[in-house]
């Protein structure tokens, strides 16, 4: 499901962004 492993990379994005926003964009 291309839904599920959408919302998967917003989570992991956000958790990313909380420790280093600079590496995930």
């Amino acid at each position: 499901m291309e839904i599920i492993y959408y919302i998967y990379r917003i989570k992991t994005c956000v958790n990313a962004s909380k420790t280093d926003y600079n590496t995930v964009h």
